[in-house]
């Protein structure tokens, strides 16, 4: 069972943003259990005791939980988390797995069948090197598909802002991450100005999520301007 750090009750804004969660997992007519509960928390420590750090930007969907960053409560009002909850829900439900598959299909799929091949020509001119060859290549897989899945999970979170803004307003979403920008978070200034932590981390830094939406044009708008322009 995971360990779960210190719970609030869900009243004043964790009631609302409760309510915020549901209407929209309706309305993103997402087939997943209906977020019971809000915590707030810096850390969440998983069911093998895996400590994951809940960064500033994001609203971490636990099965029905809603994990807020600690840090960041009283900083938003309810209204200001539902675009953050709009990209957050869309990605933990949706993009994250759609990119980790194409990721395995298009980087992770060729390199394993090479060293299937490796292994199967290194089997039959050097049978005795087959063992240890076998382990090295299975390290390889590992962090071959570690390290290639990072940018797919980044694009993913990317496509989850971008597929938010249809639901909350790529202005309001907008209006939020620049909020949380001038804040001068130390997780936030970390990912921004950290090329080793950024090159590393499974999710874009703030700035790159501002510009993404910024130059983002919804379909239906350039249908508008193209039609107004024939």
């Amino acid at each position: 069972m995971a360990r779960r750090d210190i719970s609030y009750p869900a009243i004043g804004d964790d009631k609302k943003i409760l309510e915020e969660a549901r209407e929209l997992v309706q309305r993103l007519g997402f087939k997943v259990a209906m977020p019971s509960q809000v915590q707030w928390s810096d850390t969440w420590y998983g069911d093998h005791g895996t400590r994951v750090f809940i960064p500033s930007d994001v609203v971490f969907a636990i099965v029905d939980v809603l994990v807020l960053p600690g840090r960041m409560r009283g900083r938003l009002s309810s209204e200001e988390w539902k675009p953050i909850l709009a990209s957050s829900l869309i990605y933990f439900y949706s993009a994250q797995k759609r990119f980790l598959k194409e990721a395995f299909l298009r980087q992770v799929l060729p390199f394993l069948f090479l060293l299937v091949v490796i292994d199967y020509l290194v089997l039959h001119i050097y049978p005795y090197l087959a063992l240890p060859v076998t382990f090295v290549s299975f390290l390889g897989i590992i962090a071959w598909g570690i390290t290639q899945a990072k940018p797919f999970e980044r694009q993913a979170w990317l496509m989850a802002d971008r597929e938010a803004s249809k639901f909350v307003g790529k202005e309001n979403l907008l209006r939020v991450l620049e909020k949380i920008d001038s804040m001068g978070l130390r997780d936030i200034e970390r990912l921004k100005h950290g090329k080793i932590t950024a090159h590393f981390a499974d999710r874009p830094n703030i700035s790159r999520r501002i510009t993404n939406l910024r130059r983002w044009v919804p379909a239906e708008v350039r249908v508008s301007d193209e039609n107004r322009l024939s």
